[in-house]
């Protein structure tokens, strides 16, 4: 397993090649996913875009084609249902781990963090199956996967500034497709 500052670095080489794609990808996501959080049903719907923001940072890293259009393609692609139960799953059993205490809900959205990248991975695993494989892959790794979180604590800081977040989550979300990358080859199927 690499450092954080070797995930950071990844990320990075991910997304300075083509910036302004970058920002207006994440621009384009953040007025979808805040426009969706904004309503009941929205909520619901969101995962689709998760995973279609997720795709894009994925395919940054492995350096394919990383095109808007990866933001829609789990609806175009038919993949709407199983990722609408991803997310809902993932959300509902978070809530109930942190129901118990603070620190094992926190504990638990790490185990679950690749949840999204293993469905799109493997499109024909089962929402609560790409949970479980999240949960054996990060076993170990959660505490490294904080603290990559924890050494954008700077970026964030910064995004107290107007317009600072438009630079600083595509970097994020690419270095984590990054930790992900790295680690996939551990999953067991």
């Amino acid at each position: 397993m690499k450092r954080c500052k070797d995930y950071r670095r990844l990320g990075w080489n991910a997304v300075s090649q083509y910036w302004i794609k970058a920002i207006l990808f994440n621009l384009l996501a953040m007025i979808i996913t805040s426009g969706l959080t904004s309503t009941v049903i929205g909520f619901f719907i969101l995962g689709p875009f998760n995973v279609g923001m997720y795709l894009f940072y994925l395919r940054s890293v492995r350096r394919e084609d990383a095109s808007y259009g990866s933001l829609f393609e789990p609806i175009i692609k038919g993949d709407f249902l199983r990722t609408i139960i991803l997310h809902l799953l993932k959300v509902v059993y978070t809530i109930l781990w942190t129901m118990l205490l603070f620190i094992p809900g926190i504990i638990k959205s790490y185990s679950y963090a690749m949840a999204e990248f293993i469905a799109i991975d493997n499109p024909n695993m089962s929402a609560n199956d790409c949970i479980t494989a999240s949960r054996q892959l990060m076993r170990g790794k959660k505490f490294k996967l904080f603290l990559l979180d924890l050494s954008f604590i700077g970026w964030i800081i910064l995004c107290i500034i107007p317009f600072v977040s438009l630079f600083v989550m595509p970097y994020m979300n690419a270095t984590r497709a990054a930790f992900y990358n790295d680690i996939k080859s551990e999953l067991r199927k």
